[in-house]
């Protein structure tokens, strides 16, 4: 009995809290914190390690994985698919191959 009052009253003290904010609040937390209008909200971006590109890579059916310098969200990877090696440009943050080339036959 005690454990549910004492849990409506938290909740009544966080939805009291929540209220009490000004209006002036919702700019200054918003692009800081994360609070305020859903359309300053950004989710933050966590991209893929060297490590996950070459495992998603690999299940992709591709040997020999090469990983080149990132650049921003993109890395470019050379791989061997068969008898082709190929020049991917793989989204790190999505996570997909954003494009694939051709470069050559494989040794």
């Amino acid at each position: 009995m005690m454990h549910k009052k004492l849990m409506k009253t938290v909740l009544l003290t966080l939805a009291l809290s929540a209220s009490a904010v000004p209006a002036q609040a919702d700019s200054f937390f918003g692009p800081f914190m994360g609070f305020g209008r859903h359309d300053q909200f950004q989710f933050p971006v966590v991209c893929l390690t060297d490590y996950q590109v070459r495992q998603r890579i690999a299940a992709a059916g591709f040997t020999n994985i090469y990983l080149n310098a990132p650049i921003n969200r993109h890395i470019q990877v050379r791989a061997t698919q068969g008898k082709w090696v190929y020049l991917i440009d793989y989204n790190r943050c999505r996570g997909e191959i954003a494009g694939i080339q051709r470069l050559r036959p494989a040794r």
